[in-house]
């Protein structure tokens, strides 16, 4: 009988200890590195220990050039050396590489798969570790596999803007699973319907008209949606005694209000241990790569939203009038009845379906059991954007 295993990468991870005994045992391979990270490094053999340089073994050259073939990039040499942030397919944040030798932007985004990286060895310090397990460490220190850009219509996609979009699904949702997954796709279809539509951003008197993808429009769009705050005023209020707690202590790491510039990088390995943050950046992934490809409805888990909004919704304005939502947008029945608060009470439709320029695609309750509320835009809504 024999065991055999072939595997792009095969990684063994043993806590304690680890004995092989067998008859025979070859090991052939283009390199192998033996470190002993603490301790001596021991060989023991009955009789003498052979140090070659070179072999003329026909048959470990044959498995090593039909092994060749499967092995990305060869030695760690032939690897391209560039500059960027590197997460998983599902979320978890890999590390930042930066050198002045190597190539490209250092906030540029890239998808790597599958869940391990082979480490490109170049000091005496550094031991193999499973990805989940991986702290900062050096970009010297690290190759990336199976790696893909990230970028839309063309144009790159930087770390702060992919940050800020899953910042926004992570706080804005209550926790909702569901709602943490649709929040993206909303963003991303609010952007478009202001592209197909012709229409300008306004923020702080600044206008833009061009809204073609290019960099920075998207952050403009998420602004917009904000309320027209900024990444601080996000976190803690116009006037500094407020903002999302959720975005500034749980995101972003950031215990106090003492706060004069964001840094996206600073809870960058912390976020690793939450989930719904993890499924935040993951679903942010999957959004920009399903409006890269074109968008498809049958596939837009939205269901073509274009805004959300809290309970906050029921709240009247000044003087007990109708706010802008309250009367321009119609709630489904089947979303009216997980609509409700008890201190503001239930949701009443205030037009028909075809006088309202807004209706309601989903409803998702928080850990809390506060709804979180998805909408489309009407045809009515259309023609009078």
């Amino acid at each position: 009988m024999a065991i055999i295993k072939r595997a792009k990468n095969l990684i063994v991870n043993i806590k304690n200890e680890y004995r092989h005994f067998s008859g025979s045992y070859e090991c052939v391979s283009d390199e192998v590195q033996i470190i002993a990270t603490e301790g001596n490094l021991t060989l023991t053999s009955a009789k003498k220990i052979a140090v070659k340089k070179g072999s003329d073994n026909t048959t470990a050259k044959s498995v090593v050039e039909q092994n060749k073939n499967g092995v990305k990039g060869g030695n760690s040499d032939n690897y391209k050396k560039i500059n960027g942030h590197f997460y998983k397919t599902d979320g978890t944040f890999l590390g930042k590489e930066y050198s002045k030798d190597f190539t490209g932007d250092v906030n540029d985004v890239y998808i790597c798969d599958p869940d391990f990286i082979r480490p490109q060895l170049s000091d005496n310090n550094w031991v193999y570790k499973a990805i989940q397990n991986l702290g900062p460490i050096k970009a010297k220190d690290r190759v990336y596999e199976n790696v893909k850009k990230l970028t839309i219509k063309g144009v790159d996609i930087k770390n702060d803007t992919l940050l800020r979009i899953a910042g926004l699904a992570f706080s804005e949702t209550g926790l909702a699973d569901e709602a943490i997954r649709i929040l993206p796709y909303t963003i991303l279809n609010h952007y478009k319907q202001l592209f197909d539509t012709k229409k300008t951003i306004e923020i702080k008197k600044e206008i833009t008209k061009d809204l073609t993808w290019r960099n920075g429009i998207l952050d403009k769009v998420i602004i917009k949606m904000r309320n027209k705050l900024s990444d601080i005023e996000y976190a803690i209020g116009e006037d500094g005694k407020g903002g999302n707690k959720a975005f500034r202590v749980t995101f972003l790491g950031y215990t106090d209000r003492n706060i004069t510039k964001i840094d996206f990088e600073k809870n960058a390995f912390k976020r690793n241990e939450n989930d719904k943050i993890r499924l935040a950046v993951k679903s942010t992934i999957d959004a920009l790569n399903y409006f890269d490809k074109g968008s498809n409805e049958k596939e837009d888990i939205s269901k073509r939203a274009i805004g959300w909004h809290g309970i906050d919704i029921l709240i009247k304005g000044k003087d007990g009038k109708l706010t802008f939502f309250q009367e321009k947008l119609f709630i489904e029945d089947k979303h009216i009845d997980n609509f409700s608060h008890p201190k503001y009470g239930k949701w009443k439709n205030n037009k028909t379906l075809d006088k309202s320029m807004f209706v309601s695609v989903s409803v998702h309750k928080t850990e809390k059991g506060l709804p979180t509320l998805f909408y489309k835009t009407t045809e009515l809504g259309y023609k009078n954007l």
